[in-house]
Formats: structure tokens, C-alpha cells, sequence
């Protein structure tokens, strides 16, 4: 593999762990803002 291919493959790796935390950190917001409603 030359480098061009592994750094594409190195910041796509970064961008998906970023999307992923992002995603976690909504959806642990959305569901205190269910159970906020619910009291």
C-alpha cells in the first residue's frame, strides 16, 4: 500500500470514531431529555 492510501484510510478512520462519539453523546442527550419528560 502506498501512503496516499493509507492516509485516506487513517483520517477516514478518525472522521468515522469522531461520527461515533458524536452519535453516542446525542443519544445519551435525547434519552435523559425521555426520561426528564417522563418525571
Amino acid at each position: 500500500m502506498n501512503v496516499k492510501a493509507i492516509s485516506c484510510i487513517t483520517v477516514f478512520a478518525n472522521n468515522f470514531s469522531v461520527a461515533l462519539g458524536i452519535g453516542a453523546i446525542i443519544a445519551y442527550i435525547s434519552k435523559n431529555q425521555k426520561e426528564r419528560n417522563n418525571i
